[in-house]
């Protein structure tokens, strides 16, 4: 009875590991994040001026797809968003107040929109259009927080313990080379780069392949050719050499290389300098928004460490639209800010599934804050809207509040009532050759081998 209980046992093992990568079985890459809208932040401390009423209109006549993402008929990028805001100065002085619109990150599914054209963002003020100054900060991947967010936009550069303008920086150029000779098939020469682990004095940076701490230093590996060069930046007031020496590595074994390590050039310049001289994507972004975004970022990736790589600043800016309202006593002003709305695109789905997000939260900034309506204007079904009851109408769905609302707006269209996952058969079948052959393989090993010893015992009695 016991050899029946361990094959029912083992049967159920490989049915539940089939049933296991069935459902992991659409892992491949079918999901692209957008870009989340926010509403208009007043940048002022105690400022008079209250929101009485907001319109919230999302105009979404496209069905954007990653490689396909602009209309043919326009030639442009059609879904948008205008938020119309009612501003009253409640006070008997006239006021001017800096208002800043948080526009997120670029969607990384659409290469276009690192060309900032202007024609994308509109401000009105009472109907006249005004030009918006475009600003940049660095975002990591944490959601937005405009107690953290807001701060970063500075018209100065940013205070730090370690970075500042004049910090000096200097550039180390060498020249390397081996005997290929020495190499046996299969190795790979390597430059060995010491570091002194002292990051309140000195940083460097540097590409590497390996990294380990060594008796109060920093030991680099990377991978080298017979002839090649590279550049050690050395950040800090007492620069320090770094120390080179040469590797073979093969099969995870290091012994000693002998090779040669010529100092061709050291250049010195500024942190400032040194920031200002790398190449800016997007190319309108200003010296101050550039140094304090690359700088965030740095500290952000590396804190105080003494080894640094350079990350892409391009994949980590966040978009703000800025512009200033001027109100006389008593005044009512009718403010709209227009963007365009980038979705977070689930092609893993029968219909591609869009997730439209906008922060209503950034509008607790004011005063006060009346009234809000949200309408958005669509042919598709929305399958999920975070719990905010839209009604259905003939353009699409409306909701009305007659405050702010605690949860942040997010809504799912989708071309379909009730989509179907798909299901990605070509990795399905990959990871069942990978996985699943060779778990089934070892359950049925192991159950002839029960049936064996089961055969064996009977015919023994």
């Amino acid at each position: 009875m016991k050899q029946h209980a361990y094959l029912r046992f083992l049967f159920i093992i490989a049915c539940f590991s089939l049933f296991v990568l069935n459902v992991s079985a659409n892992s491949a890459m079918t999901y692209w994040s957008g870009s989340s809208g926010s509403n208009v932040i007043s940048s002022d401390e105690n400022c008079p001026v209250e929101a009485v009423h907001e319109n919230l209109t999302f105009s979404l006549p496209f069905r954007p797809v990653p490689g396909n993402a602009v209309s043919e008929k326009s030639g442009v990028y059609e879904n948008s968003y205008t938020a119309e805001y009612t501003f009253h100065n409640t006070s008997d002085m006239k006021v001017e107040t800096l208002l800043s619109f948080p526009l997120g990150k670029d969607p990384a599914y659409l290469s276009f929109v690192r060309n900032n054209d202007s024609s994308y963002y509109e401000i009105r003020v009472n109907g006249e259009i005004t030009e918006p100054l475009i600003r940049y900060t660095f975002k990591s991947d944490q959601p937005f927080s405009l107690e953290k967010d807001l701060p970063a936009l500075k018209d100065t550069y940013m205070e730090d313990d370690f970075f500042s303008p004049d910090l000096p920086v200097y550039e180390y150029h060498y020249r390397l080379s081996y005997n290929p000779e020495d190499l046996s098939e299969g190795s790979t020469a390597y430059i060995r780069v010491t570091l002194d682990d002292k990051p309140q004095e000195r940083r460097y940076m540097l590409y590497a392949d390996s990294m380990r701490p060594s008796d109060g230093s920093v030991v680099l590996g990377r991978g080298i050719h017979a002839d090649d060069q590279i550049v050690i930046r050395c950040f800090g007031k007492n620069p320090e050499e770094p120390d080179l020496s040469f590797y073979i590595s093969h099969d995870s074994e290091e012994t000693e290389l002998n090779g040669k390590s010529e100092l061709t050039e050291v250049k010195e310049m500024t942190y400032e300098e040194y920031v200002l001289s790398l190449k800016r994507e997007p190319d309108d972004i200003s010296d101050v928004d550039f140094y304090n975004a690359f700088t965030s970022m740095i500290n952000s990736y590396y804190g105080g460490e003494v080894y640094m790589e350079q990350p892409d600043l391009s994949q980590f800016l966040m978009k703000w639209l800025q512009y200033r309202l001027v109100f006389e006593p008593d005044e009512t002003l009718i403010n709209s800010v227009k963007a365009p709305a980038y979705p977070d695109i689930d092609t893993g789905y029968s219909d591609p599934v869009y997730t439209y997000d906008y922060l209503l939260s950034p509008a607790g900034s004011w005063k006060s804050f009346g009234t809000l309506d949200v309408n958005v204007e669509t042919d598709l079904n929305m399958l999920e809207n975070n719990g905010f009851g839209f009604e259905k109408t003939e353009q699409g769905y409306t909701v009305h509040f007659d405050g702010l609302p605690e949860k942040e707006l997010s809504f799912k269209l989708c071309a379909s009532e009730k989509p179907k996952k798909d299901v990605n058969w070509s990795y399905a079948i990959g990871t069942f050759m990978i996985l699943g052959v060779p778990l089934i393989g070892m359950v049925l090993f192991i159950a002839a081998a029960l049936l064996i010893r089961h055969f064996v015992n009977r015919k023994k009695k």
